[in-house]
């Protein structure tokens, strides 16, 4: 009887440990099973607020059109550097106003108004197109009445600028050996205006002609610089190297003008040589462009793999819980028989 009872207790005692023991391995096993499933979670929301911060992101680009950049780099703006010269004589007076394009824009007709006490204009040769980075000058013919400093008000579209001249009498121009031949000055101004407007003409007739004839030898730069070179001798009143520049320049331009002229017509064979490398660098280009494509495109879609593969879905969850599960399972099974 007493052997009974104690056989009893004993079993339900191992019983008991045993219902114990798996109770709290039970336990254990969901909290462990809980915890990995709220980092997976957890994973998976930070996965997921990635996902979005990145389509933020790439639907921010998107609004960043080339359109919206090219309007913030393109801009027009100039400034009125000076006005020359400074110190003049009483009477008819020439004026030089120098203008540089600060902008990204090519600027056409910049016409200054200049007003001041006793002065008086009566004509104004403005500058018909000034390109970006570029200096010019145009002209304002004047006449000053009085002998005195005046403070000179130049004003260019909504643009304005005040210099001080200072205006002697005669008498004191010839002292201070101001007063210049102002028939010279205003023949060379003359020539210079007539000068830029036949260059102009002439980058329009070689863009309109290299279609059709031979005229890529035919090279402006020169002539530019000695258009240049010439005002700003005259800028600075030194009438003599203004002129020889402007000499350089006339037999420069009838040098290019008998270039212009005598250029010799493309033949059939020439325009069709020309089309076939024009449209061979298009073709590598669109080559270029279509192989450039492709690489994006691969890069993107392995990518968009590795993201894929790394999401997590309910599935994996479970296939994880699973495995989780069962090599639990095999770790006790191990135990009890290592007791054994």
């Amino acid at each position: 009887m007493y052997n009974s009872t104690d056989s009893f207790n004993e079993s339900w005692q191992n019983e008991t440990n045993e219902y114990n023991s798996s109770y709290y391995d039970e336990q254990n096993e969901n909290s462990v099973n809980e915890t990995f499933v709220n980092d997976i979670n957890m994973s998976s929301s930070e996965l997921d607020l990635n996902n979005q911060t990145n389509n933020l992101t790439n639907s921010t680009l998107d609004n960043i059109t080339i359109e919206g950049l090219l309007d913030e780099v393109n801009y027009t703006d100039f400034n009125i550097v000076n006005i020359s010269p400074t110190l003049v004589a009483v009477g008819d007076n020439l004026f030089t106003i120098e203008i540089e394009n600060t902008g990204s824009t090519t600027i056409e007709n910049l016409i200054p108004l200049v007003s001041g006490y006793g002065f008086s204009s009566y004509k104004t040769i403005p500058i018909k197109e000034l390109l970006p980075s570029e200096r010019d000058l145009a002209y304002v013919f004047a006449q000053l009445n009085y002998e005195s400093e005046v403070i000179l008000t130049v004003t260019i579209n909504d643009k304005t600028e005040y210099f001080t001249i200072n205006v002697l009498s005669e008498s004191q121009a010839v002292n201070e050996s101001i007063i210049i031949d102002e028939n010279e000055q205003l023949n060379i101004t003359n020539r210079l205006y007539l000068l830029e407007d036949d260059y102009k003409t002439m980058q329009e007739s070689i863009k309109k002609m290299e279609k059709d004839y031979f005229v890529n030898d035919i090279d402006l730069k020169d002539l530019k610089d000695y258009i240049s070179r010439s005002k700003l001798q005259l800028l600075s009143g030194n009438l003599e190297q203004a002129n020889i520049s402007l000499v350089l320049a006339e037999e420069e331009f009838l040098d290019l003008n008998n270039k212009l002229v005598s250029a010799k017509k493309k033949s059939i064979f020439d325009t069709i040589k020309d089309n076939i490398l024009l449209i061979s660098t298009l073709a590598g280009a669109m080559i270029t462009l279509y192989t450039f494509y492709e690489f994006v495109k691969r890069k993107q879609k392995g990518l968009y793999k590795k993201i894929k593969e790394f999401k997590v879905d309910p599935n994996t969850k479970i296939e994880v819980l699973k495995r989780f599960k069962k090599d639990s399972k095999e770790e006790k099974q191990d135990t009890n028989n290592n007791k054994e």
